[in-house]
């Protein structure tokens, strides 16, 4: 299947997602004059969503940063959904070990959930050991506010019957 695919993207001169980062990867360190112009041309650059890059996503960006590295990223390795596709929130961890003068801003309130909620959530993903520690605090401090019910179901389609029913009957 995918030998067919790389041949009909071949035939139609297209590129996906995954090509276009590699040949820009390529093209910046195979071509000098190239990637000079683009540093000349970008003196900063910012990155949303920085949790959720790839390894060649991360090395363009030093390419173009360069000895500058005037970088200002935004990321929360604690929401990073996109390892499916190659994303690595670890690279939050090596861009901070790389740039040792760069700043961290910890925007540690939360303005959308109860206190319990960020309690209940804080217990289960300071389960991972391999993310940069961090400490949320909620803005509501209402103990009235917010619940979380733990359910186990010994599959999906009891549990979907479940949801469904709860917010049915609300």
């Amino acid at each position: 299947i995918f030998d067919e695919y790389i041949t009909k993207c071949r035939i139609n001169k297209k590129i996906d997602f995954d090509d276009m980062l590699i040949w820009c990867r390529n093209l910046l360190i195979d071509n000098e004059e190239i990637l000079y112009k683009y540093r000349r041309r970008y003196k900063y650059f910012l990155v949303d969503e920085f949790q959720d890059i790839n390894d060649v996503q991360y090395e363009v960006l030093m390419l173009l940063a360069g000895d500058d590295r005037n970088v200002f990223v935004v990321g929360d390795d604690d929401q990073s959904i996109y390892g499916f596709r190659g994303s690595k929130p670890e690279l939050m961890q090596r861009f901070m070990n790389e740039n040792e003068t760069c700043k961290v801003i910890d925007l540690f309130r939360n303005y959308r959930c109860a206190e319990c909620i960020i309690d209940v959530a804080g217990s289960l993903i300071n389960q991972n050991k391999n993310r940069i520690s961090k400490k949320q605090v909620a803005s509501k401090e209402n103990k009235e506010d917010g619940h979380v019910y733990v359910k186990i179901f010994s599959n999906a389609t009891l549990e979907g019957e479940y949801v469904v029913d709860t917010v049915l009957n609300m």
